[in-house]
């Protein structure tokens, strides 16, 4: 799971886009990047087994996250 700040916003970075973890909780997860870090366990466990809903996908965001050097093949 990559959590990521976009627009200043908590999101996941998934293949298709991002989630933004507020919204597609229904609030149960703040907005705020900083705040979400304590909840890194919980909104793993979240997205493994929720499955948050497509609309707050965002598929074309305004940035490209760099890859990790352990993300490369």
């Amino acid at each position: 799971m990559k959590l990521a700040n976009l627009d200043g916003r908590a999101v996941v970075v998934t293949a298709d886009g991002v989630i933004d973890v507020a919204a597609a909780s229904g609030g149960r997860f703040p907005s705020s990047p900083d705040a979400c870090v304590a909840h890194v366990a919980q909104i793993r466990h979240w997205l493994a087994t929720d499955h948050p809903a497509k609309d707050p996908t965002v598929t074309r965001p305004r940035w490209r996250p760099t890859p990790h050097a352990s993300d490369r093949p």
